[in-house]
């Protein structure tokens, strides 16, 4: 969600009627641990972190925590507002992350034209010279003297 400003953030809305309630954090991709109790989003600084959540006593309202930085993330995609960038455990203690790989190198592709005479030029010097292949191309196993 994008405040006046245009930067993102982490909002907590009523449900069903989706009342904006509070501002969270600078952010984006909120995911909540099982139970409830904490909310977990990637920070504009590009940080995994992690909000408290607790329901107020006295009325309706919920009581926000203090942000916490956890780890750095460079999330993959680099637009974080997809769902899905991150999954945080039931118990909130691990993480599976979609990070960009470093220094990767895409490996080349080989383009064979003419395979199929590339493959019969190869069986046909596999052989030895002046022996005859049985009907259908294979040769018999030689038997060693």
């Amino acid at each position: 969600m994008y405040d006046g400003s245009g930067q993102r953030e982490v909002w907590l809305a009523s449900f069903p009627s989706g009342e904006v309630r509070r501002a969270v954090g600078r952010g984006t991709a909120p995911e909540w641990r099982a139970d409830g109790e904490e909310l977990f989003y990637v920070s504009a600084d590009r940080e995994m972190t992690a909000v408290p959540i607790a329901a107020s006593e006295s009325s309706l309202d919920l009581e926000v925590g203090e942000p916490v930085s956890l780890f750095p993330v460079d999330v993959w995609p680099r637009i974080e507002d997809e769902a899905g960038v991150f999954a945080v455990a039931p118990d909130g203690d691990r993480f599976l992350v979609m990070d960009l790989a470093e220094d990767v190198v895409d490996p080349p592709i080989h383009v064979i034209l003419n395979w199929q005479e590339l493959l019969e030029s190869a069986v046909v010097g596999s052989r030895d010279p002046g022996s005859r292949s049985p009907p259908g191309g294979r040769t018999a196993p030689r038997e060693r003297v």
